[in-house]
């Protein structure tokens, strides 16, 4: 998923967003992996780090 797209999903969801390069960052603009990885419940308003491809 490209990471504007990701940004405002989870933003609507009530999560404040990072963003951090990968170690096989490209500039592609995609997210590579979460923390926390998805599918683990977190509370509202926790931070999420998107990593990017």
């Amino acid at each position: 998923m490209g990471v504007d797209a990701a940004t405002g999903r989870l933003e609507d969801l009530g999560f404040k967003v990072e963003t951090a390069k990968t170690d096989h960052y490209l500039g592609l603009g995609f997210v590579w992996s979460s923390d926390p990885d998805s599918g683990k419940k977190i509370p509202k308003g926790s931070t999420i780090t998107l990593y990017l491809v």
